[in-house]
């Protein structure tokens, strides 16, 4: 049993356990590193999502994670995704919680920490990124600072394997980034740190991996403040990334679109870390862009794609996903003066921020690991729709009359902190279920 996964029987395990009704609960200065009380971040504000969306997300999440299961189960990369959210921690059960938004999610399962190739994760981690990434951006422009949000990508042909060309992504980066030119560079130009995220799609021209920065400047950088140096920051680093890969990977960058700048409005601050984290954010809340897709598509359409039409190319490009991504970091902080705006979030792993949970969120009630086993294991999108009783309002009650229509005859015990669903001693068969 996981030592920071607490056993949902025991008292206080739970803490601040509510009622197992369906109800719901309902910066300035100079640009000096900033001191005072710690950065407090406010609660996740998930945007506004349909219950029918919400659903769908599931579903989906769940599609791709029986898939990955199917076809990619020899992958030691793939062991702990197939987990995720579904094996339980402790042999007692798992907790549902729900959070401020009404989101009801199992406390006490797996969770494999990838932002790449798991719904579930990568909606929770990038999240939180963007959280910490539009405080720093806000607060920045607030001491008077500049923001610049820039784009960097490369030459690339079908065929190329993805460890591959994100290794050569990554050198390109490091090289334009050191040396005694870099170090002139960031002081003439005011420098103080960067965040860089990756991004990868795959299209017409195989897999496409390329780099989004934000720039911290210490002024407004702009076509109207500073415009010489604003000039010479996009022509040094365009100059710098082209000739690297024309020199050492005989790759032409294009000097047109290869790079691209733009300053960040102090009105836009809350919203650049979302779009700078959008890979797998967006796709988290199950809009359009997943699913089969004309050009580009993210990892997670293949993924969708795959589970839904079948198509081996898509099945072995989500294996070469699988595989290339795992280890790779999503986002990478630089600079004392760009993490001290979020002192303490920054050094948190993927992992640990998909295992965090929301300090207050309600606890629902416990469900046995007996009748979480039977729920898992099921094809036909049981376990989110079992959530999504809650989510809609409805009760213990209610979720013992959906767990009947389903074959499976359960019970409530209230003898710990919160109420308990079990197995009723007699069910033994589940009912029959048909595919998706």
């Amino acid at each position: 049993m996981n030592p920071n996964i607490p056993d949902p029987t025991k008292a206080g395990a739970v803490a601040g356990a509510g009622s197992v009704s369906g109800r719901r609960r309902r910066k300035a200065g100079g640009l000096q590193r900033p001191e005072g009380p710690p950065l407090v971040i406010q609660r996740l504000s998930l945007p506004p999502t349909a219950t029918d969306a919400r659903r769908q997300r599931r579903r989906a999440s769940a599609k791709a994670q029986r898939l990955i299961a199917h076809q990619c189960a020899d992958l030691e990369e793939a062991a702990r995704i197939v987990q995720c959210g579904r094996a339980a921690f402790s042999t007692s059960g798992v907790v549902l919680k729900r959070s401020a938004e009404g989101l009801v999610y199992p406390s006490g399962v797996v969770t494999c920490g990838s932002p790449w190739s798991c719904l579930r994760c990568s909606y929770k981690i990038r999240a939180k990124r963007a959280r910490h990434i539009g405080h720093a951006v806000g607060t920045h422009i607030a001491q008077g600072g500049g923001v610049l949000f820039g784009t960097f990508t490369m030459s690339h042909d079908r065929g190329e394997d993805l460890d591959g060309l994100w290794e050569i992504l990554s050198l390109g980066w490091a090289h334009m980034t050191s040396g005694r030119k870099w170090v002139d560079f960031q002081s003439d130009l005011g420098l103080v740190g960067w965040i860089k995220s990756v991004e990868v799609t795959h299209g017409a021209n195989g897999w496409h991996p390329h780099i989004h920065v934000l720039f911290f400047i210490d002024a407004p950088m702009n076509d109207f403040d500073r415009e010489h140096e604003y000039r010479e920051f996009r022509r040094g680093l365009r100059s710098r990334w082209i000739r690297w890969f024309a020199r050492k990977q005989n790759r032409n960058v294009s000097q047109e679109f290869g790079t691209r700048f733009d300053p960040v409005k102090a009105d836009e601050s809350d919203l650049i870390g979302t779009y700078c984290t959008k890979v797998g954010y967006e796709l988290s809340m199950a809009d359009s862009k997943i699913g089969r897709s004309e050009g580009q598509r993210h990892p997670f359409a293949i993924a969708h794609d795959a589970a839904n039409y079948g198509d081996k190319a898509d099945v072995m490009l989500l294996r070469e996903w699988i595989v290339g991504s795992k280890r790779k970091k999503s986002i990478h902080w630089s600079g004392d003066q760009v993490k001290g705006y979020v002192a303490g979030e920054v050094d948190k792993t993927d992992e640990e921020l998909a295992q965090e949970e929301q300090v207050g969120d309600e606890s629902l009630l416990v469900v046995e690991r007996d009748l979480w086993q039977r729920l898992i294991s099921r094809t036909d999108g049981a376990r989110s729709d079992f959530l999504q009783v809650f989510e809609d309002g409805g009760d213990t009650f209610d979720a013992l009359y959906f767990l009947a229509e389903l074959g499976i005859t359960a019970e409530i015990s209230e003898d710990g902190p919160v109420a308990m669903l079990r197995l009723d001693q007699g069910n033994h068969q589940p009912k029959p279920v048909q595919e998706d």
